[in-house]
């Protein structure tokens, strides 16, 4: 699980739920990833809702269910009209 620190480290640690319901850390900084993932092992041919989600769950995994939010990744996405959600044109 990532924990979240602040941009100015004076403020603790702290894991994507907390992060959501604190905002801005107490020390005035933003909450950024204490480190990234370097492989996330998504298929690049699944629907884009399912991509995008495959991509942010190392981000918010042990912070909710992962089929909640599954489902928050598909409704987010569910009014884009265009079926690539972003195209890409050259």
């Amino acid at each position: 699980m990532i924990s979240y620190i602040s941009t100015r480290g004076n403020a603790p640690a702290l894991t994507f739920a907390e992060v959501l319901l604190t905002g801005l850390a107490p020390d005035g900084g933003l909450y950024v990833p204490s480190s990234w993932p370097t492989n996330h092992g998504a298929d690049p041919t699944l629907p884009y809702a399912q991509y995008a989600a495959e991509i942010m769950w190392p981000f918010v995994e042990g912070s909710m269910d992962r089929s909640d939010f599954d489902s928050i990744a598909a409704e987010a996405y569910a009014s884009f009209s265009h079926p690539d959600v972003i195209p890409i044109s050259t």
